[in-house]
């Protein structure tokens, strides 16, 4: 979602089959464009998603699967796995712990604490 050489460093790293998803340039700074050529070389894959696309497709592609979301949730089949919880004032710890890569699950920050 970032964009620039984050999206550019991401295309180079990807493995064998691997897929990329693009979503955004955050960053303001749009990717080097692709050598279609190189993906052959590892079969690779990039493709791209823009959420203001899916709120113009017939048939309320958006509120379906929203809703379809929302039952998965409420009858249990999906539940979020909590990772940690911090304090508020701790979220500093909180992104250094997202950006180490050692979490797993959803980190929670808690304004009362």
């Amino acid at each position: 979602m970032v964009g620039g050489t984050t999206t550019d460093q991401s295309v180079a790293a990807l493995a064998p089959f691997g897929r990329l998803v693009f979503y955004g340039m955050a960053g303001r700074k749009p990717p080097m464009p692709i050598d279609l050529r190189n993906l052959l070389g590892h079969s690779t894959t990039v493709t791209g998603m823009w959420l203001p696309h899916v709120f113009r497709l017939p048939g309320d592609l958006y509120g379906t699967a929203l809703a379809e979301l929302f039952d998965l949730a409420r009858s249990g089949e999906l539940r979020v796995v909590a990772g940690g919880e911090y304090a508020l004032s701790d979220a500093r710890a909180a992104h250094e712990a997202l950006r180490s890569r050692g979490t797993v699950g959803k980190l929670l920050l808690d304004p009362t604490r």
